[in-house]
């Protein structure tokens, strides 16, 4: 399919002129006087040697509006944004009258796009917002109007509620989750190595060499769920067979709030870790990644989606605390998509369903490592809880030879779920929105 990405100049001026500055759009995104901004890459791939079976050109609203449209041929309008423009759709406002009427002669589809973000939370405004934005603008051919952002749940949230009927007989607007972790992940690591695809992680990991720890446990910023988690860890006395990490020092206080950490909502009823937590509330700031500040200049995607050799190969598995736990943002992201190409069994304490989103994306999980009925709850102190007890069940020498038997079907799963990523085209999802 031939893709290309379309561009305004005037869209930019009748945004600037109006002073917002609460939105990214444009801001060097779009290649306007063909210099690439820096911001490109966050939104759109920028690397025209990454292979694809499409046809990617970037061209001014003139040359669509001069061409004649071809069946194979699909007219991306994009337009980046924070959350906030995404649940209040004013960008469409500035549209010119020609975007509009190309939009209305089905020549043109308008993508908004807050590309790295969760969907609203508050669907019902969002979608009564864009109808009204739709009207203002004499929009008739909604069904041009693309919605996206990085939610696996965002179809669950538009069907479960109904909103969609106010558009009646008009075609109705599309929602989509762009997934741009994946795709992201994906091209950064090419940048760590340049022969991505002959390096052979898979050897790394399954190198017959002693393995020193059991597991891998890289944590970012502290939040309440790793903060719990990492305690729920270090009181069963599973540190010491991690190699892990916490990017910030972190305190009860700190992350909990002021509460007696015994009154917290998700531990008073679990006395011995809210005692524990009591008596030793402090996580000490421990870095696995010291030597490449230089390199990263901490850049959190590029931080997330790093990892040594020998942190593979001394360890069985990683455990995961994802950027979200739910209940209204649901991502997949590079702290897991990077495992597919490292080649690094999981376990993850994310939002519900993340692993049923994994498999939906063509990925295996570990059903032969993990009870993975965990992925069907809730966050609270019971997932916690569960997921501690399937680490520490690989503490133990019996744990132990039970990884090192299960190593070739981990082997071969591993291997599939590299093939898969490396030969993903990351210009598919902009092909769908057709």
């Amino acid at each position: 399919m031939n893709i290309n990405f379309v561009f305004d100049t005037m869209f930019e001026h009748r945004v600037f002129k109006a002073n917002i500055i609460d939105v990214s759009v444009d801001n060097g995104v779009r290649p306007n006087w063909y210099e690439w901004g820096t911001h490109i890459h966050r939104h759109l791939p920028w690397d025209k040697n990454i292979p694809t079976k499409h046809s990617i050109e970037f061209v001014s609203v003139d040359e669509v509006i001069d061409s004649i449209q071809q069946p194979d041929t699909l007219n991306i309008y994009p337009i980046f944004c924070h959350s906030t423009a995404l649940a209040y759709p004013w960008p469409l406002v500035y549209l010119s009258q020609r975007v509009i009427n190309l939009i209305n002669s089905n020549r043109l589809k308008v993508l908004l796009s807050c590309t790295f973000e969760n969907c609203p939370e508050n669907v019902e405004l969002m979608i009564h917002t864009l109808h009204l934005v739709l009207k203002r603008q004499g929009i008739t051919r909604s069904d041009n109007i693309i919605l996206a952002c990085t939610d696996f749940k965002l179809q669950e949230q538009i069907e479960k509620h109904h909103h969609l009927s106010i558009f009646g007989d008009m075609p109705r607007p599309k929602f989509v989750n762009l997934d741009i972790y994946q795709s992201q992940t994906f091209q950064i690591i090419q940048k760590f190595w340049s022969n991505y695809k002959l390096e052979n992680f898979l050897d790394v990991y399954d190198s017959g060499k002693p393995k020193e720890k059991i597991f891998l446990y890289l944590n970012g910023r502290p939040v309440e769920w790793r903060y719990l988690l990492f305690k729920s860890f270090e009181m069963e006395g599973l540190l010491a067979d991690a190699l892990y990490s916490f990017r910030n020092s972190a305190t009860a206080k700190k992350v909990l709030g002021d509460i007696d950490v015994t009154q917290n909502h998700w531990i008073k009823y679990h006395k011995p870790l809210a005692e524990f937590i009591k008596a030793l509330p402090n996580i000490a700031e421990r870095q696995l990644l010291e030597n490449h500040k230089e390199n990263f200049h901490w850049a959190p995607l590029e931080v997330g989606s790093y990892m040594e050799k020998d942190w593979i190969q001394k360890t069985y598995f990683s455990v995961v605390t994802e950027t979200h736990i739910g209940p209204y943002t649901s991502q997949v992201t590079e702290k897991i998509n990077k495992l597919f190409y490292y080649c690094h069994p999981f376990i993850v304490l994310g939002s519900k369903g993340v692993l049923k989103e994994v498999r939906r994306l063509g990925y295996k999980t570990f059903p032969m490592l993990f009870d993975e009925s965990y992925d069907d709850m809730d966050y609270g102190f019971e997932k916690i809880k569960f997921i501690t007890e399937q680490v520490k069940q690989y503490t133990t020498a019996k744990g132990k030879k039970k990884l090192e038997k299960l190593m070739p079907e981990l082997r071969e799963i591993l291997a599939y779920n590299r093939e898969r990523f490396i030969s993903q085209d990351i210009y598919d999802k902009y092909a769908n929105l057709k």
